[in-house]
C-alpha cells in the first residue's frame, strides 16, 4: 500500500482495489455461485454449509473456499496480500471464507487476522472493499 492508500484506509476504514481480480474469474465465481443458490443445504458437500438460516432475501453459505476450485484464486492476489500485510501487521492467516447472496447481489468475503492482539480485516470481492470489521 502506498502511503495515500494507507492514510485513506485509516480515514474511512476501508480501500478499493479496482481491477485486481480477473472478469474471467468474476463470471466463474458467479456461475459457482448461482449454483448453490438453486441447490438443497443437504446436497452441499463438506464443510460447505450455510451460516444461518436460508431466506427468500439471503443466503449465507460458510466455508465457500472448499465449494470449489474457482474460490482459491481469490486468495494470493498480489495487491490484495499487501492490504493484508499492511493493515494486519502480519503475519497473517485466512480465518474463514463465507459467500452472501441478497436478491440479485452476491458477496464473496474472507476474514484475516494476525494474531489475537490485532483487529481482523475483512475483502468483499463484490466491492473490492477492504475494511475492519
Amino acid at each position: 500500500m502506498d502511503a495515500q492508500q494507507q492514510y485513506l484506509f485509516d480515514l474511512q476504514g476501508y480501500i478499493v482495489l479496482r481491477d485486481v481480480v480477473p472478469s474471467a474469474v468474476v463470471a466463474a465465481c458467479n456461475q459457482v455461485l448461482d449454483r448453490f443458490e438453486t441447490m438443497d443445504e443437504a446436497d452441499y458437500l463438506p464443510p460447505l454449509c450455510l451460516g444461518d438460516q436460508r431466506t427468500q432475501q439471503n443466503l449465507y453459505i460458510s466455508n465457500i473456499l472448499e465449494g470449489d476450485q474457482v474460490f482459491r484464486s481469490l486468495i494470493d492476489i498480489p495487491a490484495v496480500l499487501d492490504v493484508v500485510a499492511t493493515v494486519t501487521g502480519g503475519p497473517y492467516r485466512l480465518n474463514h471464507t463465507y459467500a452472501t447472496i441478497a436478491g440479485a447481489a452476491a458477496t464473496l468475503a474472507c476474514t484475516c487476522t494476525a494474531r489475537p492482539s490485532f483487529p481482523s480485516v475483512s475483502i468483499t470481492a463484490a466491492t473490492g472493499r477492504w475494511s475492519r470489521p
